[in-house]
């Protein structure tokens, strides 16, 4: 099951509206995680869980990955094993306007 990353909002008796970001896999899952993470604050009183609307708004989950240059050009200057990695490196140097190098055989 792939887990989603997912801001849920509800609205209180007296209109005011309360977000919370949790990870689930399932819908269901992410209402509860959030009813469970909202019930455990001060800031919404008296809320009825058994009554309103959920707004569930599913979301990419970011991923940040840390290149270091040396290793990015590295791996440009080196053909490839494999097809797939050929054809990547070929698109990541058409990008760049690089041209391969020299070691290159057709």
């Amino acid at each position: 099951m792939e887990l989603k990353s997912c801001k849920v909002t509800l609205r209180d008796r007296e209109g005011t509206e309360h977000s919370v970001h949790v990870t689930a896999g399932t819908l269901y899952e992410a209402v509860a995680l959030a009813l469970k993470t909202l019930r455990h604050t001060d800031w919404i009183a008296g809320h009825n869980p058994d009554v309103g609307n959920v707004q569930v708004a599913v979301q990419n989950i970011p991923v940040t990955h840390n290149v270091k240059l040396e290793a990015f050009r590295k791996w440009l200057d080196q053909r490839g094993r494999t097809p797939v990695e050929i054809t990547r490196r070929q698109k990541v140097r058409a990008i760049l306007e690089i041209p391969p190098p020299t070691d290159y055989q057709y």
